[in-house]
């Protein structure tokens, strides 16, 4: 099945953030897959579940707000002058929105933002006209606000000459409106993230779909009490534009005054995640055993799953790209003959609202009799005894070398090959795609080390720092050109 270009799908990998800044090794122990040993990775991070708390911001102005969800994002605004008290130092977040209301504020939220839109121009013999709509003159107490945001281009859908700037908006109008303004870009597979994001999606109004989806791939939409229902149908607040200028402006707040635990967002939500492998499980033998475990996690509120798609030296997937390299489309096993065990773990995922991120789990690793590794030996990297094996309890593996071209080329195929044939959520990887420390004295790396240090061999001690550091800088170049590829396709 071919995939339909994606705006978010990601290399979202457990130590995959920051490549750009960050390297240094790691010590991992293991259980009854692994010996201990230390390893050289390239770039390191952390996967964490976002479960944040909106904390109360001491010296608030307004009386109205301490006990509020969005306590904090309120009166952030208010001391920047966005938000206003109305004459008894009420802030009224849950007041309904008007329209008039909505363009004042989102003008002082965004006054920096250069105009899109000419001055309008004042009707013949007319002294009064202070916007493009008849119904808002100079007298009205949202005049200056509903002529600057218009002129932002926060105001492009109302084409008539007259606006109801008392009307009040629902929240749809809302959202779309901050979207148009702001020229945010509409995601791909649309009714997949609003069904995702929101268990009432088909309440929202077909033409307003995109505009919507745009505002929760980019995390600004807050829904409260529940983030799972949109009620895009029922009256804005101001509480929900207040918050929704928090979310976009997040890089110009405080960190803890966003108000995250109500975003129902493609990027900030609780992670549930389960990782799907063939080793000591049946899971993935079957397109029925696959059906009842997928069937169940959704059951059981997950929300994401890893199926593994290569490990013990084969893809778990037909795969033009192993066939072509040792002569194998998938792993011989007869529970994935006749089937693309992917796709159906994609296509039923979705179906059951599952993110589905496909995992390398063996990385450059592979069994040291695969067919990879029988007939790709120059591939292999060895230790500075010559050997090339390390025993993982009673199996024997060998560890492709990530600084040899054509093992690059081998893995970054296989990873574009997954982003351009299915329908995926991102891809996984892990510390497989590091290099134990003691490895790196092969061939082709010590010419390389040569090149680059003046004709000198590399240190004969593994654990020099500089030796290490050399090693984790060139596998975080290559993760680098792996991210882009994928980028390149799916961005």
């Amino acid at each position: 099945m071919k995939r339909q270009t994606s705006h978010r799908v990601s290399v979202a990998i457990a130590w995959f953030q920051h490549w750009s800044t960050r390297r240094f090794s790691l010590i991992h122990r293991y259980g009854h897959r692994s010996t201990t040993h230390q390893r050289v990775i390239g770039i390191a991070g952390a996967c964490t579940t976002l479960i944040a708390i909106a904390q109360a911001a001491p010296g608030y102005a307004a009386s109205d707000i301490s006990a509020h969800w969005a306590t904090s994002c309120l009166a952030e605004l208010e001391t920047r002058n966005i938000l206003v008290t109305d004459g008894f130092d009420r802030l009224q977040p849950d007041q309904p929105l008007t329209r008039g209301d909505f363009a004042t504020i989102i003008a002082r939220a965004f006054a920096d933002r250069p105009l899109v839109n000419p001055a309008p121009e004042s009707a013949p013999g007319s002294t009064d006209r202070a916007t493009r709509f008849l119904d808002v003159t100079a007298k009205h107490l949202n005049a200056a606000g509903v002529a600057r945001a218009d002129r932002l281009g926060f105001l492009d859908r109302y084409v008539d000459r007259v606006f109801y700037p008392d009307q009040y908006l629902n929240r749809w109008e809302l959202w779309a409106n901050v979207v148009d303004g702001l020229n945010s870009p509409t995601p791909s597979r649309i009714d997949r993230l609003l069904a995702r994001a929101f268990d009432d999606e088909t309440a929202i109004p077909t033409e307003i779909r995109p505009a919507i989806a745009s505002a929760v791939d980019q995390g600004w939409i807050a829904s409260e009490p529940d983030p799972r229902q949109a009620n895009p149908n029922a009256t804005a607040t101001r509480a929900d534009l207040a918050v929704m200028i928090c979310r976009i402006q997040a890089d110009q707040l405080p960190a803890d005054v966003i108000p995250r635990e109500a975003i129902a967002s493609s990027q900030l939500y609780e992670l549930r995640g389960v990782w799907l492998t063939n080793i000591d499980s049946a899971v993935l033998f079957s397109r029925r055993n696959l059906d009842l475990a997928l069937t169940r996690l959704a059951d059981l509120r997950f929300n994401t799953v890893y199926p593994t798609v290569w490990n013990w030296g084969y893809t778990l997937y037909p795969s033009a790209v192993a066939e072509a390299t040792y002569g194998i489309a998938i792993d011989p096993h007869p529970g994935f003959r006749r089937r693309d065990m992917l796709a159906e773990a994609v296509d039923r995922g979705h179906e059951l609202g599952l993110r589905v991120i496909p995992w390398f789990e063996f990385g450059f690793q592979a069994p040291s009799d695969s067919e990879l590794a029988q007939q790709h030996p120059d591939w292999l990297t060895q230790k500075a005894d010559g050997s090339f094996t390390t025993m993982e309890g009673e199996h024997e593996r060998v560890w492709l070398n990530p600084l040899n071209p054509e093992v690059q080329q081998f893995i970054l195929d296989l990873v574009v090959e997954l982003v351009e044939n299915y329908d995926i959520d991102g891809i996984q990887f892990d510390d497989h795609m590091g290099l134990p420390v003691d490895y790196g004295y092969d061939p082709y790396t010590i010419a390389l080390y040569r090149a680059e240090h003046d004709g000198n061999d590399p240190p004969d001690d593994p654990n020099d720092p500089a030796w290490v550091a050399w090693r984790a800088d060139k596998i975080t170049q290559f993760m680098k050109r792996l991210f882009f590829a994928v980028k390149a396709i799916d961005n």
